[in-house]
């Protein structure tokens, strides 16, 4: 049947905090298919900022080894990332490994974030120029950061 599932996870060694909610469908055989969206926090950031804000948006496969009230699971989430704050534009991959008690799920995994940037390069013409340490802009390029990390989540199906 259809089943909605809210997340809260921490990542580490970065401080990172999130939420998301996705939706699927359980096939009976321990097997979920579904898609969802979150919205995650950073401490720290691009461009200076003190924090930067971020939305998955990912397809979420998950398997339930035994259909009882207790039960190990792997689930594999992945798809698009957009970076708010600093106008990114990425991917996320999150495999992880976990164990459901009745309606809740713990989980720890490790995810997989890379994000592409456009910066402005500049001319260097002096030190002492109308635009201070930087030159006019001569154009524009793109650079990937990426950003790998634990992650320990709490789940509520309902």
């Amino acid at each position: 049947g259809h089943i909605n599932t809210v997340t809260a996870g921490i990542s580490l060694p970065y401080y990172w905090s999130s939420i998301s909610i996705s939706h699927g469908h359980a096939f009976g055989n321990g097997l979920f298919i579904g898609a969802g969206v979150g919205l995650d926090y950073m401490s720290g950031g691009m461009d200076g900022h003190e924090y930067s804000w971020f939305v998955p948006l990912f397809a979420d496969v998950k398997y339930s080894f035994i259909d009882k009230k207790i039960s190990p699971f792997l689930d594999l989430k992945g798809g698009a990332l957009c970076d708010c704050t600093s106008s990114g534009i990425g991917y996320v991959l999150s495999p992880s490994v976990g164990l459901d008690i009745w309606r809740f799920s713990v989980s720890i995994g490790y995810e997989l974030r890379n994000i592409s940037y456009r910066v402005e390069i500049y001319d260097q013409i002096d030190n002492e120029n109308i635009y201070g340490d930087r030159g006019p802009v001569a154009g524009h390029s793109s650079i990937m950061i990426g950003n790998n990390r634990m992650k320990l989540a709490v789940s509520y199906s309902f």
